[in-house]
């Protein structure tokens, strides 16, 4: 089962090794830098691909530091689906599994949030 899930994690990689490859713009908390999970070679191995990642032109990280202050409390993780020849959707992930939002008004709702997220540091540090 582990393997499974493991297995597909790593062939959605693959999406960024197209000849037009989507556009990947993260926003970390530097809480997720800096929380070590497993080994401190595993954490060195993880930074190590988020920096090869980050000179992709194909992919922008940013890091919300601590300085900013908290997030809004409800900028919960959420990732933004945006496709050229259908509706933006909006995806949201719990312990208890996924799910698709394709509301208009909550989809507004979390590009509000991000655009929040995305400028936080700028107006707080």
């Amino acid at each position: 089962m582990i393997e499974g899930k493991v297995a597909a994690r790593l062939r959605r990689r693959e999406v960024f090794e197209l000849d037009a490859p989507s556009f990947l713009w993260v926003i970390l908390n530097e809480a997720c830098l800096r929380t070590v999970v497993g080994s401190s070679d595993v954490m060195a191995g993880q930074l190590e691909y988020l920096l090869t990642a980050a000179t992709s032109p194909h992919v922008k990280l940013q890091v919300m530091p601590f300085s900013a202050g908290a997030p809004a409390a409800h900028a919960k993780p959420f990732t933004v689906l945006r496709f050229t020849d259908s509706p933006t959707v909006l995806y949201t992930e719990t312990r208890v599994g996924g799910r698709m939002h394709d509301s208009a008004r909550t989809v507004a709702s979390a590009l509000d949030d991000y655009d929040l997220l995305a400028v936080a540091k700028e107006y707080r540090a």
